[in-house]
């Protein structure tokens, strides 16, 4: 007798069960394999997803339970020592680059007195300037560093508010932002302010104007930031987030940064699990297009 199909989708749920009671009272995970975990009653694959979502946000994610058939548990292990291999590495630069920061100071303070000692000539000139910009460079990058070793806790956090917030900052009443609901989400509240205010500043000091959006995707936040300015060209809406790179080609202090603003702004976005990426607009001006992830994990 073939089995029709209504009563193998009817029968089936019955025999789960039946298993589920015959497992827990054989002691759980010995005759069952444990694909629920016993302890939590969570599925394995769905604590492993959870967790990877969590790393990929940069949320704080514990050792996963080695709970499951084996397959599940070889899997599980390789997230396990994936994820130990990615903070160690993690870590282990963002010390180099603060040692290696903190180090060049004390050539670069002396190169400096050297130089104030010199007569004032075009040449002097034009070399106290080189140093000072390295100056700058090497503090930029050495509290940007100490920024992202700070290990900062999450919390939940209202986009909208903070959004709010940031542009009733920015001088020169140059940002506007359409208030709307509340958005809550889990970030690292400093990180993800400092993050935003940067690119809502560039697109004041470089557009004159930013007009700050805040819509919601299935599951994502995401943030316009645009401004009135004559744009990028096309090869360099990718370049400008590299270190060092900068939007304003005078070199001036007083007319832009050292070319980490965009970069810090990237790297800590990316590491929330989010994108931001540069867009020329139809009518001209520039916008930042930021994407967060605000699902529930």
């Amino acid at each position: 007798m073939v089995e029709r199909a209504d009563d193998v989708s009817s029968a089936w749920p019955a025999a789960f069960t039946a298993s589920l009671v015959a497992a827990a009272a054989d002691g759980g995970s010995r005759r069952f394999g444990c694909m629920v975990d016993c302890a939590s009653g969570d599925w394995p694959m769905r604590v492993l997803a959870v967790g990877a979502d969590r790393l990929g946000r940069g949320l704080e994610t514990d050792l996963l339970p080695m709970t499951g058939p084996s397959d599940v548990r070889d899997t599980t292990r390789a997230f396990n020592q994936m994820k130990d291999r990615l903070t160690r590495f993690v870590n282990e630069r963002t010390h180099m680059l603060v040692a290696l920061s903190h180090d060049l100071r004390s050539p670069l303070t002396a190169m400096r007195l050297r130089v104030e000692m010199l007569d004032e000539t075009e040449g002097s000139i034009r070399l106290k300037a080189l140093v000072e910009e390295m100056q700058a460079m090497v503090e930029a990058t050495l509290e940007f560093a100490r920024g992202v070793a700070k290990a900062e806790a999450t919390s939940a956090v209202d986009l909208t508010a903070l959004l709010g917030d940031l542009v009733k900052d920015v001088a020169r009443g140059g940002a506007s932002f359409a208030p709307r609901e509340p958005l809550y989400a889990t970030f690292r509240p400093q990180a993800l302010n400092r993050a935003l205010r940067n690119l809502i500043d560039n697109a004041v000091r470089y557009g004159g104007v930013a007009d700050v959006t805040l819509t919601q995707e299935s599951g994502t936040a995401v943030i316009s930031i645009a401004d009135k300015g004559p744009g990028l060209p096309d090869d360099q809406l990718e370049a400008v987030f590299e270190p060092f790179v900068r939007l304003e080609r005078s070199r001036s202090r007083d007319t832009g940064g050292v070319g980490l603003g965009l970069a810090i702004a990237r790297t800590i976005i990316q590491a929330h699990g989010g994108t931001v990426a540069l867009h020329d607009l139809p009518d001209g001006g520039l916008e930042a297009a930021v994407r967060l992830p605000i699902g529930a994990v």
